[in-house]
């Protein structure tokens, strides 16, 4: 079965550990089997004595491959540092995204206070009867009523534009059907506002 393209191969850390596992494990076997050794011939001080070489060769190799895994410990540790500094970074960067969008929906959410703040008077305005003189004022209070729709028109632009500036594209999306829908609006005030007055006497 063939290893897949994608399997990583094994960090310094793990190579470290496991040649130095398997030189203490080789040392355990040479201690036991000198601790088993009965010497009671010159071929078994013989065997002693090339225990006693394997058992030096050991500690030295075990001595460099200690120092290997110190290295790649302290190089685990400088990666573990550069992650969680990575991770504070990711913090702050995912606290002030939260902010600016909280910012953003506040000022959309204002900007809907004030689209429903128009809806009454606009509907008043619908509401009149097309014969008959217009009431007192009223010219004057269109007038106001376009004024507040085209600030809100302008006010939905801004967020708009701020939103895709930040790639908060639900929140540009919203700001501008907001702002066509108060355009729509402004329009039929606009419209209501011209009718009444050429019908008003002069």
């Amino acid at each position: 079965m063939a290893t897949p393209a994608s399997k990583k191969a094994e960090s310094p850390l793990v190579v470290s550990a496991q040649s130095l596992e398997q030189e203490v494990t080789r040392f355990e076997e040479i201690v036991v089997e000198g601790q088993r050794l009965e010497m009671t011939s010159d071929k078994t001080l013989q065997r002693a004595r090339l225990l006693l070489e394997s058992c030096a060769e050991c500690e030295q190799r075990m001595a460099g491959q200690l120092q290997a895994f110190v290295t790649a410990m302290q190089e685990m540790q400088e990666r573990q540092r550069t992650c969680m500094e990575a991770v504070v970074g990711l913090a702050q960067r995912v606290q002030d995204r939260v902010a600016e969008r909280n910012l953003l929906l506040d000022r959309f959410a204002a900007l809907g206070a004030k689209a429903g703040e128009i809806n009454a008077p606009i509907s008043t305005v619908m509401e009149l009867p097309s014969d008959g003189p217009p009431p007192p004022q009223l010219l004057e209070a269109l007038t106001q009523v376009i004024e507040r729709t085209d600030e809100i028109v302008n006010e939905a632009d801004l967020v708009a534009k701020d939103a895709r500036a930040g790639d908060w594209t639900d929140i540009a999306k919203e700001a501008d059907t907001l702002k066509q829908q108060v355009q729509s609006a402004r329009n039929k005030v606009l419209q209501a506002q011209r009718k009444i007055a050429g019908s008003a006497p002069s």
